[in-house]
């Protein structure tokens, strides 16, 4: 397998995409099943644009959806459960402004 080559091409598919495409318009990623496009952002484009390095680990979904693996979103955060606040354990000062919360 030629992973340059694979870069490569999806950089190339992804500046060409984005050439005279406004900012607001440009989408980054795509992941729906079967329809799946890893991209970057407008920043990442710009800075590939002016020559900076590309770092290794953003083409690694390229490889993987060359390879074809099922590219998914990643879930969103679980909030963790609040503690419950024992009044009683507060300082003073601390009560107060709990109080008037």
């Amino acid at each position: 397998m030629d992973y340059p080559k694979i870069v490569r091409e999806k950089l190339a598919t992804i500046l060409k995409e984005s050439e005279g495409l406004p900012k607001e318009e440009h989408t980054p990623n795509n992941v729906e099943e079967g329809t799946s496009r890893i991209g970057l952002s407008w920043d990442e484009i710009e800075e590939i644009k002016s020559g900076k390095p590309f770092p290794a680990h953003k083409f690694i979904p390229w490889i993987l959806d060359y390879l074809g693996h099922i590219l998914m979103k990643r879930p969103p955060k679980e909030e963790e459960p609040a503690e419950p606040i024992d009044p009683d354990t507060m300082s003073q000062g601390s009560r107060d402004k709990w109080e008037k919360e």
